[in-house]
């Protein structure tokens, strides 16, 4: 093992050693010249808890995990969202944009989407309902309650705001 120590007794305080399988170890910081990067080539990076990577030495730009099984993605000093284990995305206090980088004007916001929909779906019965701006399929637009599991639209508004409920026409 080779080691770089503060004390003159090796052991004592180690800043940095290497050991005989070629694993180092550092007691403080790592700071890399500017301009330079640290790059892995094989292996993975692993963090204790309650660490993150932060951008420009700030808590403003940040992701991080304290352990508890979620990974969190910080903005301008607050929370944006959160990934938890139970595959649930969690945005604290803001709006989710599905299709375009611009800021959402709702909480939930679909833009730019062929078949842009909200589905639902019951695997306890099988059920699949969706919520779209048209007729499922046809090249219109409106709003409509499909019911994908069946093939049936029982609700239609259409451009010029006629309601069409359990009709085909």
């Amino acid at each position: 093992t080779f080691e770089i120590s503060d004390n003159t007794h090796i052991g004592t305080n180690t800043r940095f050693a290497i050991d005989n399988t070629g694993n180092a170890t550092f007691s403080g910081s790592v700071s890399l010249a500017g301009g330079k990067d640290l790059t892995l080539s094989a292996g993975q990076l692993n963090l204790g808890t309650n660490y993150r990577v932060r951008w420009n030495n700030s808590n403003n730009f940040s992701i991080m995990s304290d352990n508890s099984n979620y990974i969190q993605f910080n903005t301008a000093g607050s929370e944006a969202f959160r990934a938890t284990s139970n595959q649930d995305l969690c945005i604290p206090n803001g709006s989710l944009m599905v299709g375009a980088t611009t800021a959402p004007s709702r909480g939930i916001h679909l833009k730019g989407i062929i078949n842009a929909a909200i589905r639902f779906e019951n695997t306890s019965n099988a059920k699949v309902w969706e919520l779209s701006p048209s007729i499922p399929n046809v090249g219109n637009s409106g709003f409509s309650l499909h019911n994908v599991t069946d093939n049936i639209i029982p609700f239609h508004v259409d451009n010029s705001n006629n309601v069409g409920i359990g009709t085909s026409s």
